[in-house]
């Protein structure tokens, strides 16, 4: 016998019987063929066991449920067993879809030119890229537990612990730049972004981090820096000169000037001001 929901389920009315009637007459072969494989089992090991069946609605719906199978006693002997079936098709379509998402979100971290990983709030890796696993040498299995700037970060274990704290804190990510030996022989740059993990009641469970070397970026910084220094200096002297020689004729001390060339004189020294000014900020 079964309930009305499962009469339902198997697209039978009330009035039908099913007595004597197998899992044959309502299920494809192949379905029913693993629904008496467990029901063996329970009859034969007197233990309950549980699988997942598809079937197949009326109206084409493709429907998945959760069967629990336990053996039903009489006087100490299984005399048959009892099934709970358990409709989860909404379930197992999320876990598809959030196991999708974890493929791609994981195949974007992995392909990323630098190092990504995430901790919980303690510290403890829960998630590292391909790329952390090239740099530490070990497997994602072989890393996930370990605190990883204990491990790796010593000589900057302080700042780390400092910055995770005002990621919690703030709940807001923390971008910081550091010159320092991270998987490295000797010193780089590298920044540092930090992000919170916030979960559905707005409390942080773990941190984001991606680490990027910006030696590179840095030495484009300098070269731009000497540049502008190069070019300032370069300008500076000449317009000094310039300046001097511009005073020195209206100081009159080489001759007197008529109206016109003191006129021309004092553009010339208002234009050398104004470049002085300019090139010095």
């Amino acid at each position: 016998d079964c309930n009305p929901i499962m009469r339902k389920m198997l697209n039978i009315n009330e009035k039908e019987r099913i007595f004597n009637k197998t899992d044959y007459d309502f299920y494809p072969r192949k379905t029913a063929k693993i629904i008496r494989y467990y029901d063996k089992q329970v009859l034969e090991s007197g233990k309950i066991v549980s699988y997942k069946i598809e079937k197949k609605q009326p109206n084409g719906e493709n429907k998945i449920y959760d069967t629990l199978l336990a053996p039903v006693t009489n006087k100490g002997s299984i005399t048959g067993v009892v099934g709970i079936l358990r409709d989860t098709t909404q379930v197992e379509a999320l876990k598809e879809r959030m196991f999708i998402q974890n493929a791609q979100m994981e195949s974007i971290l992995n392909n990323m030119p630098y190092i990504i990983y995430m901790k919980d709030c303690n510290g403890n890796l829960i998630f590292g890229n391909k790329i952390l696993e090239n740099k530490t040498g070990k497997q994602q299995n072989q890393l996930i537990g370990t605190n990883i700037a204990e491990r790796y970060f010593k000589e900057i274990i302080y700042d780390i612990n400092e910055e995770d704290k005002r990621v919690v804190h703030s709940k807001e990510t923390v971008v910081v730049e550091k010159n320092s030996k991270i998987f490295t022989e000797k010193p780089c740059w590298f920044q540092i972004s930090k992000t919170p993990i916030i979960d559905t009641k707005r409390n942080v469970v773990g941190i984001i981090v991606m680490i990027k070397n910006i030696d590179k970026e840095k030495a484009l910084e300098a070269q731009k820096r000497n540049l502008v220094s190069t070019i300032t200096h370069d300008l500076k002297t000449p317009t000094n000169a310039q300046l001097g020689a511009v005073n020195i004729l209206l100081s009159g001390s080489l001759g007197k000037l008529n109206d016109e060339q003191i006129e021309m004189l004092q553009l010339t020294k208002n234009s050398n001001i104004y470049m002085k000014n300019m090139i010095s900020t």
